[in-house]
């Protein structure tokens, strides 16, 4: 009876040891076949992530067609590789919904960058075509003024050779004469010089909205565009008929077409703008897309690493609760026959189900080096064998995650030293400052050959030490952004300080990064003194004239309205002095034209000696020049002003070895008396010099 009591005490353990350890073996065969997969593809699919946003960081970059077609090749390849890591996902195994989730982001992403690398593409073509505008508007530009040059040239010495003929005593011919100065001569060479000043202020504006950094720039540059054109086309209107003045009109077509509504320089700039602005805005959001699907790809792989975990947890919790009821029956077993169930179970099988409990313990808690017992050959064995196999395959595991672990660390070494190389060998000036403290870290080759401080005085100072007094607040203000907004470009420009004290103009451009460790930022700075410099120029040869540096009839124009506009209001008159040297078509002949050049700015400096700092002195062409004089309360005032201006004009010149001893004539229109317009008043004067000059 105890030994039949034993028996079917065994034969109820037997069986429950069977269902509970084929379940544990059927768990851990799991692990093995779908979970450990499911943990390496997600780590997998982390670092392809983390690589997608590398290579979406080289396609903003992309300067150039070649660099962005290898990127976008690139972006190709690894979205494939991206779609194969997820395809290969066995999603019944792990149950996990953030896998479609996943999936969509994957392929959200690439019909975002698809949009980017086509807008990177069509901001560069038109940035090509823009450029290419823009020479052409120059080739244009020259055209036309070589057209217009001889022309001038033409129109002066016909007023020259007409003005010298005023010493006949023939009082018929010199009505007619003037006449023909006042109808034709004076008002061809006007309009003439007009149009070559207004050709010049046409290449200014189309190079402005060339190199303007904003569309809201665009609209007045459009408004002085239109200007210059209409004045533009109503002088080579006025020059009449004629094979030249055709060929001149048509040279001036071309330049104005170029500027032309929906089809010019400005809608291709706009055009510029516009696509570059897309193309931040499809960064931007390409980058906040990779960043959420790197999140989403942690949870899968958290996810799977959970449900792995749960499943050894589940076969551990099995084996305990295999074993109580086994020790139940074990105790019932020993009530009736304690010596043979101590002989067999006491001896064998509780100590083997003891010792595989530890093995299980221990691999759950992370000891893989633990041995597993493998006595016997029944059921228990085989659950050894299942629990041997998870241990393989979270050894596995972990060499894997040690594998990816390297991986990491590696590529980042390969990104820092990529960084370093970029930075150290890039041409522009680049520093990188700590965002808490604003101290330079490092500084490449470019900025100390800039700025010229060694790099041991760089990595003293501060970021914002390297600019002047007066702008350094605004300027550190900037820097102090940064961290917020990741990175940050601005249309401002900053005074910079060199090493030994001189200033240039800066544009910058910074970005927040991780440098060492530590939170920092990369300062790229752009030198735009040439540029300033470039475009100041550019102004003032719009409104000055190039060999006495006065001002020009452009300019002169401008300012004669605002005198006016102020008699008005302040109820002051304004005179006209309108000045011609006499003869210095001779001097230009017998001494040469160095010697004419060199006499017209002995004479520029000598009239702006004569007049106040609110009066302005002009030279309209060739020999003529001509003064506002502002403010003016008594006639008596320009009577006195004339006077000195002959006597002093009058004073003999030393010019290369030569003395040279010239007159000059002055006509003279007071406003409001002679007329409130300004056409109305140059033309008095030039009639009241051309009186003088016969009186001469």
């Amino acid at each position: 009876m105890a030994f039949a009591g034993v028996a079917s005490l065994t034969l109820a353990a037997s069986v429950v040891a069977f269902f509970s350890y084929s379940y544990i073996g059927q768990s851990l065969h799991r692990i093995e076949l779908k979970g450990l997969p499911a943990v390496a593809r997600g780590f997998t699919l982390a670092r392809q992530a983390a690589e997608l946003s590398a290579i979406s960081s080289t396609l903003v970059a992309a300067n150039g067609q070649a660099p962005l077609a290898a990127a976008v090749a690139e972006l190709r390849a690894k979205r494939q590789e991206i779609g194969a890591t997820l395809e290969a996902l066995d999603v019944s195994a792990t149950s996990l919904p953030v896998v479609g989730s996943i999936e969509r982001r994957v392929d959200a992403l690439e019909a975002r960058t698809d949009r980017l690398s086509l807008a990177i593409e069509r901001r560069l073509n038109a940035t090509a075509e823009r450029e290419r505008w823009a020479h052409e508007a120059v080739a244009a530009h020259d055209t036309l003024i070589a057209k217009l040059a001889p022309m001038v040239d033409d129109a002066g010495f016909d007023l020259a050779t007409g003005l010298q003929s005023f010493g006949s005593e023939d009082r018929t011919a010199l009505v007619r004469l003037l006449a023909k100065l006042t109808d034709v001569d004076v008002p061809a060479f006007q309009t003439l010089t007009g149009l070559r000043d207004d050709s010049n202020l046409i290449l200014s504006v189309l190079t402005e909205v060339s190199l303007t950094p904003s569309g809201d720039l665009l609209p007045p540059l459009r408004d002085r565009f239109t200007a210059s054109s209409y004045s533009a086309r109503k002088a080579a209107k006025d020059l009449g008929d004629g094979d030249k003045t055709r060929e001149l009109r048509a040279a001036l077509e071309t330049l104005l077409a170029f500027g032309k509504p929906n089809d010019g320089i400005f809608e291709r700039r706009s055009s510029e703008l516009a696509l570059a602005a897309q193309g931040q805005e499809l960064a931007a959001a390409t980058q906040s897309e990779t960043a959420t699907l790197a999140v989403e790809v942690q949870q899968f792989v958290k996810l799977a690493q959970g449900v792995s975990s749960r499943a050894v947890t589940a076969s551990a919790e099995a084996i305990q609760k295999s074993q109580a009821a086994l020790l139940g029956l074990i105790v019932i077993s020993l009530a009736s026959a304690l010596g043979i169930a101590w002989g067999y179970v006491g001896n064998g099988l509780l100590r083997r189900l003891e010792g595989l409990n530890r093995a299980m313990l221990a691999l759950a808690d992370g000891n893989l080096d633990v041995a597993i017992p493998h006595e016997g050959q029944d059921e228990i064995r085989r659950m050894a064998t299942a629990v041997e196999v998870f241990k393989r395959n979270a050894i596995r595991k972990k060499e894997l995650e040690a594998d990816n672990e390297r991986d990491r660390i590696e590529d980042l070494k390969r990104r820092e030293a990529s960084f370093r190389l970029l930075f150290e060998s890039n041409p522009l000036p680049m520093l990188v400052y700590d965002t808490a403290t604003l101290r330079i870290l490092s500084v490449n080759d470019a900025a100390v050959a800039h700025y010229g401080y060694l790099r041991e005085q760089f990595l003293s100072k501060s970021a914002g030490d390297v600019c002047p007094v007066n702008d350094r607040s605004s300027f550190v203000e900037l820097l102090r952004e940064v961290p917020g907004m990741r990175r940050a470009q601005t249309d401002e420009t900053w005074r910079q300080i060199r090493a030994d004290g001189s200033e240039f103009e800066v544009s910058v451009f910074l970005r927040a990064l991780k440098y060492e460790g530590q939170e920092a930022a990369l300062v790229a700075i752009i030198d735009v003194t040439e540029r300033k410099r470039a475009e100041a120029s550019v102004v003032r040869m719009a409104h000055h004239d190039a060999l006495t540096g006065l001002t020009n009839r452009v300019l002169f124009r401008q300012r004669l309205n605002e005198a006016l506009a102020r008699t008005h209001r302040e109820g002051h008159g304004v005179a006209i002095h309108c000045l011609d040297l006499d003869h210095f078509k001779s001097v230009n002949d017998t001494l040469g034209h160095p010697v004419g050049d060199a006499l017209l700015k002995d004479v520029s400096e000598r009239l702006l000696r004569c007049v106040r700092d609110t009066d302005t002195v002009a030279r309209l062409g060739g020999d003529e020049f001509a003064i506002i004089q502002d403010a003016v309360k008594t006639p008596e005032e320009v009577s006195v002003l004339a006077d000195r201006l002959l006597d002093v004009i009058r004073q003999p010149y030393r010019l290369e070895g030569h003395d040279v001893v010239v007159n000059v004539s002055v006509g003279i229109a007071l406003a409001p008396s002679d007329g409130e317009d300004p056409d109305l008043l140059l033309k008095n004067a030039d009639m009241a010099l051309y009186r003088a000059r016969a009186v001469s």
